[in-house]
């Protein structure tokens, strides 16, 4: 069984938070880049809806 396994492994608490807040940073810059490119196309395409 892999759950088991994986939880006899002790990871530090401090492991979990560092790759939360690490998580969030990426998230938080696709989110970013995902608006960029939006207004980006927007003002390409001179602002027009389809």
């Amino acid at each position: 069984m892999i759950g088991s396994a994986v939880t006899e492994i002790a990871i530090p608490t401090s492991t979990f938070y560092s790759l939360d807040k690490l998580v969030k940073a990426v998230n938080q810059k696709l989110l970013e880049l995902h608006n960029a490119f939006i207004r980006w196309k927007e003002c390409k395409d001179g602002g027009k809806e389809e």
